[in-house]
C-alpha cells in the first residue's frame, strides 16, 4: 500500500462522516439525494447545511464521528507501513548517520558542540536540498520523520527540533522533543550565537505571528524544543531560535537569570504525542521530569563550548562544503520521492492540499 492509497481510505471515511452529518440535517429517507448532495457540498468545503450538535442528537453524532476519529489515529500507524515511508525512513537514517560521522571527524561529541554544529549546518543549508533552508509551513510532517522536512528545505520548529532530537538519540543520549508555550520577548533574550540567521518566508513569518497571537490569549503549546542529558547535566535547547533554557518553578523553563522570561512546558502533551505516534517522544513523562530536575550548565560554559565549535567550523569550511556535496544526491532523492505526498493535514483530511 502507498500513502496515496491511504488518502482514498480517508476520503471514504470523510464521506461517510459527512453523509451522516447531512443525514442529521435531513433525516427523511426520501431526501437521500439531497443528503448526498449536501454531503458532497460539505466535502468541497460548504459546511453551512450541516446541523450543529445538540443534546438530542449527540449520541448519533458520536457514532458518526467515531470511525473518522479512529481512522485519524490509525492513519499515523498505517502510513509507517507504506513503501514510500520505509524508503524515506532509510534515506533519513543515512543522513543522521552521515551527520554524526561528520561531527566525529571534527572531534565534536558534547551535546552543546553538537547543538552548535547542527544550528550552523541547517541554517547554512548544508542539511537541505538545494543548499537552502527556509522557515516555512510547506511541510510533509511524516510521523516520526518530522526532521525530514529540514532535508526538503522548508519547515518550522517541529521539523528543526525533531531532527536534532533524532541525532542525539542515535548518538546514545537521552533526548526527546518537548512542547512549550513561548513568546517573542523570551526568544529575543536567548543567546543567538550562530552567525547565520534563520531565513523565513513570508508565509512562515505570518504563521509564527498568528500562532504567537492566538496562544498568548489561550495558553496552548506553540513551539517545540529539544531536551537532552548526558547523565550529569540536562540541556533544554531551542535550535529554532538558537539558545539554551533553564528549569524553573512550576514546570517553567526560563532564560538565564531572568525568571520573568521563559517557556511553559507541557510534559503531559508527550503522552498524547506518543499515543498518536507522530512525534519523537521516547522518554515519556518520567524521563522528561527527571531531566527537568537535573542541573544545567552555566550560560558562560554553554557560550564557551558554542563559540569553540564555531571556531572549529570556521577552520573547516572546506569540509562543510565536501559534506554537502557528498550528501546532496541523497537530499535530492528524499525531496523527489516525498514531493507528491500531501501535508499531514492534507493526508488526514484529504480535501485539504
Amino acid at each position: 500500500m502507498k500513502i496515496k492509497n491511504l488518502q482514498h481510505v480517508r476520503q471514504a471515511e470523510l464521506m461517510a462522516f459527512l453523509v451522516g452529518a447531512a443525514g442529521q440535517a435531513y433525516p427523511a429517507i426520501d431526501h437521500m439525494p439531497e443528503i448526498l448532495n449536501n454531503g458532497m457540498n460539505a466535502l468541497m468545503g460548504n459546511y453551512g447545511n450541516i446541523t450543529s450538535i445538540t443534546p438530542e442528537n449527540a449520541e448519533v453524532w458520536a457514532l458518526i464521528m467515531a470511525p473518522f476519529t479512529i481512522g485519524t489515529v490509525a492513519h499515523f500507524y498505517v502510513e509507517k507501513k507504506t513503501e514510500e515511508y520505509q524508503n524515506l525512513k532509510e534515506y533519513y537514517s543515512k543522513v543522521i548517520d552521515n551527520f554524526i560521522s561528520f561531527a566525529q571527524s571534527l572531534d565534536i561529541k558534547d551535546p552543546i558542540e553538537i547543538f552548535s554544529l547542527y544550528v550552523y549546518l541547517y541554517r547554512g543549508g548544508y542539511l537541505s536540498y538545494n543548499h537552502q533552508f527556509t522557515y516555512d509551513i510547506d511541510m510533509k510532517d511524516l510521523s516520526l520523520l518530522n526532521g525530514l522536512d529540514v532535508i526538503r528545505g522548508t519547515g518550522v520548529c517541529r521539523s528543526i527540533s525533531s531532527m536534532l532530537t533524532d541525532i542525539y538519540q542515535r548518538m546514545g543520549f537521552n533526548s526527546s522533543n518537548l512542547s512549550v508555550n513561548t513568546n517573542g520577548e523570551t526568544i529575543q533574550n536567548l543567546s543567538h550565537l550562530c552567525p547565520l540567521k534563520l531565513e523565513k518566508s513570508e508565509k512562515g513569518g505570518k504563521f509564527a505571528k498568528v500562532i504567537s497571537s492566538f496562544t498568548k490569549v489561550i495558553k496552548l503549546p506553540n513551539h517545540l524544543i529539544t531536551i537532552v542529558d548526558d547523565t550529569k547535566y540536562s540541556y533544554p535547547l531551542d535550535p529554532t531560535n538558537d539558545g539554551i533554557l533553564y528549569p524553573s518553578k512550576f514546570g517553567k523553563l526560563r532564560v538565564h537569570n531572568n525568571p520573568k522570561l521563559g517557556m511553559q512546558n507541557y510534559v503531559s502533551v508527550l503522552t498524547l504525542q506518543s499515543l498518536m505516534g507522530n512525534f519523537t517522544t521516547p522518554n515519556k513523562i518520567p524521563g522528561v521530569l527527571r531531566q527537568l530536575n537535573m542541573d544545567t550548565i552555566e550560560l558562560s560554559t554553554f557560550e564557551f563550548l558554542y563559540r569553540n565549535t564555531l571556531g572549529i567550523i570556521e577552520r573547516n569550511k572546506d569540509k562543510l562544503n565536501s559534506f554537502y556535496e557528498e550528501n546532496k544526491d541523497l537530499y535530492e532523492r528524499i525531496y523527489l520521492e516525498s514531493e507528491n505526498i500531501n501535508s499531514m493535514l492534507g493526508r488526514i483530511i484529504p480535501v485539504i492540499k
